[in-house]
């Protein structure tokens, strides 16, 4: 919708498909043309950043989805100094849905391949240091994978027995997070362990109660 100074409607235009499209963020470009930032759903549970450039009497020059595997909202656009465009919104995991920054570089050509400038994927698989810990009664479990993999995160004795299987199950390349709720168990030193593709990483956790 365009509305001159007084406010009044000046042209009313439509933007989308049979999916829900919502823009969050709009600039005028030097030739009185417009760029519009926001998401479109790619299915119930996903959707994209999606970018659309018009003429100054808004139709549409082309479109752009750029998908990062999650669940992606864009919320600011602007113009770079080469033509391109940087975006930024949020991208949510659609494991665990925690919420990261997600930035993305496109070049002047929307058809070129975008640059993910943050986050980055991980390099290696990566067990972070629990905390709190020693802990209460829960504690949290946060690790990272460099490609899609099976995770099973369990929890054992001081003499390497199973006490708890906390996941087991396909994970995504990236940053994941999991909560163990230890009410029900007895105070002690146990061992958390998290095995993907072969690889084993473990570490000693203490509950206190």
């Amino acid at each position: 919708m365009i509305a001159d100074e007084d406010g009044a409607l000046i042209r009313s235009q439509t933007f989308g498909s049979e999916r829900n499209e919502i823009c969050y963020s709009v600039i005028q470009l030097d030739d009185d043309g417009f760029v519009m930032a926001g998401y479109t759903n790619t299915n119930y549970r996903e959707s994209d950043f999606w970018l659309v450039r018009t003429d100054n009497n808004c139709d549409v020059l082309w479109s752009q989805a750029y998908d990062g595997e999650q669940d992606e909202s864009c919320f600011s656009v602007i113009q770079t100094e080469d033509g391109g465009f940087a975006l930024t919104g949020m991208a949510i995991s659609l494991d665990d849905r925690v919420g990261d920054l997600w930035l993305v570089k496109t070049e002047s050509d929307p058809n070129s391949t975008p640059r993910i400038i943050y986050p980055s994927l991980p390099r290696e698989f990566t067990l972070q240091p629990i905390y709190p810990n020693p802990f209460n009664s829960k504690t949290n479990i946060q690790f990272e994978l460099s490609a899609n993999s099976v995770v099973k995160v369990s929890v054992n004795d001081v003499f390497g027995r199973d006490v708890t299987i906390l996941s087991d199950r396909t994970y995504s390349a990236g940053q994941h997070s999991l909560v163990w709720d230890a009410s029900y168990f007895p105070t002690g030193q146990y061992l958390l362990r998290l095995e993907a593709n072969g690889n084993i990483q473990t570490s000693k956790v203490v509950l206190l109660k």
